[in-house]
Order: C-alpha cells, then structure tokens, then sequence
C-alpha cells in the first residue's frame, strides 16, 4: 500500500503538445526537460484510439490561435495542454506569411516548396529583414485561467536554401548576429536561441507556478 503511494506522488505529471509536427514535437519535447514533465503529443494520442476534430485557427494573431488550440485540446482530452503557434513575418511582405505560415503556398506543399515560394515572391526585395515569432499558451482542467508565454529571433532572409537540418523555413532564415541558416545549425545551437527556445525560456520562469497547476490534473487519457 505505501509502495503505490510513493509511485503515485512521484508519477510525472502530463502535459499535452497539442502539434502532430514531428519536428516541433522532438524540439519542444528537448527544451521542456526542465520542467520535469510526461510530455504527449497529439500524434501520441492518435496511436491510443481517441478521435477528435482539429481546433480551426482562425485567430487574427499568434497568440489567439495559440490560445484557440490550448482550449480546443483541453476541451477535447481533458488533459493539460500547451499550444504554441508560430511563422515566419517578413518586413517587406508587411509581416507576411505570418498566422499563415504552415499554410503558405498550400496546404498539401511540402516546406521546401513554402521555401521556393517565398524566395520567388522575394525576388526583387532588397530589404530581408524577417522575424520568426511564437506564441504559447497554456491551459489545464477545471480552471478558465490562461497561461501565454512569447518571443520573437530577429535575422534575415537567404536567397536560397541553405542546409538540412531544421523544418519549415529555417533553411532560409539566418538569426541576426550569425552567418549560417537555422538548418545549418545543429539541434543544440538552434535550441540555444530560437523563437521557441526563448518563449519556452519565459515558460519556464513560471516552473514551479506551472507545476502546482499540473499536479492538480487527474488523466482522462
């Protein structure tokens, strides 16, 4: 009887990634080590059984269609979930693709052809200036409160792809102060100053706040 006591006050607690982007999943999952939690992905849940609708982002920021998918999931699994929602913004484009940006070009491309798009509608812009931008919001179970972290990495923008590592448009994004593209970085040097790593940062400033919340939490799945 003590002994499942003690393994169910050490039991980490659950937090839902509410992404099915394997890339945004492996990163978040990195940077979140801190907090000392199971992180779930919505990919994860998908292997259990449970169906639900996708959460309809249409917010008119970033951090409106963070908060949109935090309740949608919440709503839907009954687990704490973290939402983020995140894009590239382009100075000359006047902050395009931004909210749009997993859905630049299509939503069936793949994000070398996001890339080739955007390089084409750049093509005779001398200013190359962008920004990459993330939004996160947290929700948990029986309680109206809203958790919104954010952060945004400065740099500009290649004139082809460069690099493998990375997703989305990292391959022609490179970070203000460097001479090489996110997707030339390794996975360590990208998490030491990316839009996610910094707004996670925020995150984790509030880690023992956070932590009450999610011991709170029963599982529903």
């Amino acid at each position: 009887m003590q002994k499942n006591k003690i393994s169910s006050q050490t039991k980490k607690p659950k937090l839902l990634l509410a992404t099915t982007n394997q890339g945004k999943a492996k990163e978040f999952i990195d940077l979140l080590g801190p907090l000392q939690i199971d992180v779930l992905t919505l990919s994860d849940l998908k292997t259990r059984g449970p169906t639900f609708p996708e959460a309809v982002e249409n917010g008119s920021s970033f951090h409106e269609n963070a908060v949109i998918k935090a309740d949608h999931y919440l709503k839907s699994t009954r687990l704490p979930t973290l939402a983020d929602d995140s894009g590239l913004c382009v100075w000359a484009l006047d902050g395009r693709p931004g909210i749009h940006s997993a859905r630049f070009g299509g939503e069936s491309i793949s994000d070398p052809e996001r890339c080739r798009k955007l390089i084409a509608l750049m093509e005779q812009k001398t200013d190359r200036r962008a920004w990459f931008e993330t939004a996160l919001a947290l929700k948990v179970p029986a309680s109206d409160r809203v958790m919104c972290w954010r952060a945004r990495l400065e740099g500009v923008l290649t004139y082809q792809p460069l690099g493998t590592n990375g997703f989305g448009f990292d391959c022609i994004f490179v970070p203000e102060g460097f001479t090489r593209t996110l997707a030339q970085m390794t996975i360590n040097e990208k998490n030491l100053l990316s839009h996610r790593s910094l707004a996670i940062a925020e995150m984790v400033k509030d880690v023992e706040e956070i932590k009450k919340l999610l011991a709170g939490c029963g599982e529903e799945l």
